[in-house]
């Protein structure tokens, strides 16, 4: 079994909820290789790192929510993606289906 941890990207706009989720998988024993609040600063933490799996907040800041901006980073590279949302409504469930078809 391989010593290396599991890079873990968060993708989340609240500052703390980030910042427990960072702490909560450190200390079960992931790498959180970065926190993005936006689109495009995922994308640029995605390419310049090892990504194994993505926590992905479906209400980002910015145009692109976090269900485009899995799928722009799931084209660069595909990953597992775990999405995080209040959001239940039959819309925003379809849409993730169609990212992560066992949703």
């Amino acid at each position: 079994m391989s010593s290396e941890k599991v890079n873990v990207l968060i993708v989340e706009d609240e500052s703390i909820v980030a910042m427990d989720l960072a702490a909560g998988l450190e200390r079960d024993g992931y790498h959180v290789a970065g926190i993005a609040d936006h689109a495009a600063e995922a994308i640029e933490l995605f390419k310049k790192q090892a990504i194994d799996i993505l926590l992905m907040d479906v209400q980002i800041i910015g145009e692109t929510d976090g269900i485009d901006t899995a799928a722009e980073l799931i084209k660069i590279r595909p990953v597992p993606v775990i999405f995080l949302t209040a959001f239940t409504d039959a819309k925003t469930v379809e849409r993730v289906k169609k990212i992560c078809p066992a949703a």
